[in-house]
């Protein structure tokens, strides 16, 4: 019997690099500088860390080239209530506008955003730079609050309004903010930025009561007591959201759960200002909700099955 010789395949340059795993499901690799053009910049490049876009960055706002995702709980500010005022009561049936002046939240952000105020995602309606130093005032030329959209100049100062609906208000704390109180801002996550808490909507689930404030060492633990339909999605060690800020449940009771705050955490948000009889806006994980209800379906239909 003859045996025909084995074919010999003679590789190009450009694919030198091909191996037998390269024929997997991966990608093939690109050469390196088709891999550079589609790398982050703050990508790692030979096992080297490079420290992602700093809070001013545009890749944490949304924008026609960034897709966004969700929110952290990663406090980027505590920003300053300018007013609560409902001279909109007419047309909104109800709600109220909210101003808050901020500096590092402000930058980037463009009319119709969203940025997370006290864990409440809320929409961008007016943007207003103002000076460094000004009175916490709106203000008087309405006009050019209603134009002004293009975001803040990096490093400066902007007031940013956003309207509460009468839902946002009756499910929310943010009805008893006043002027001169902090809030903790949030902008929305790029999808392609780094993801330091968990996944946080900015859809508050409902209000909890702080009952008390116990020191522990140079930490602070808080208590809450929350209404108990809500209470299922709480488990001690797992995430919360508390006024936008990602926090790890201490320990869970009938009535309540408790979490703490560290020193640096105490500093950089406005949470730590509260003390017991205060309220805060509470999200809970909405893994465990996805859960509870793709079970529940699966029974519905394991039951209808029996008849």
């Amino acid at each position: 019997m003859a045996f025909l010789p084995a074919p010999i395949f003679v590789a190009s340059p450009a694919a030198t690099h091909l191996s037998a795993s390269s024929f997997s499901r991966r990608a093939l690799p690109l050469p390196a500088a088709a891999a550079a053009a589609r790398r982050p910049r703050w990508a790692p490049r030979h096992g080297r860390a490079v420290p992602p876009p700093p809070p001013s960055s545009p890749y944490r706002r949304s924008s026609p080239h960034v897709p966004t995702a969700v929110f952290t709980g990663i406090v980027e500010e505590v920003g300053t209530v300018v007013s609560l005022t409902n001279a909109d009561i007419a047309t909104s049936g109800g709600g109220c506008t909210l101003v808050v002046r901020a500096r590092t939240a402000a930058q980037g952000v463009a009319l119709g955003d969203s940025v997370a105020v006290n864990g409440v995602c809320l929409t961008a309606t007016a943007i207003v730079p103002v000076a460094d130093g000004a009175p916490a005032s709106l203000s008087d030329d309405a006009d050019s609050a209603v134009s002004a959209g293009a975001g803040a100049a990096a490093g400066s100062v902007a007031d940013l309004s956003f309207g509460l609906a009468a839902e946002t208000l009756r499910c929310t704390s943010l009805g008893d903010l006043a002027a001169g109180g902090g809030v903790n801002l949030e902008r929305s996550l790029a999808a392609d930025g780094r993801f330091g808490g968990h996944v946080v909507q900015g859809h508050v689930d409902g209000t909890g009561t702080i009952t008390a404030v116990t020191p522990d060492a140079d930490a602070l633990t808080y208590t809450v007591a929350m209404e108990r339909r809500l209470m299922k999605y709480i488990v001690r060690k797992g995430y919360v959201a508390i006024d936008g800020t990602s926090l790890t449940v201490v320990d869970v009771t009938d009535e309540g759960f408790t979490f703490m705050m560290i020193p640096y955490t105490q500093e950089h948000v406005a949470l730590a200002a509260k003390r017991a009889g205060e309220r805060v806006n509470v999200e809970v994980d909405i893994t465990g909700k996805y859960i509870e209800k793709i079970v529940a379906e699966r029974l519905a239909e394991a039951e209808a099955a029996k008849v």
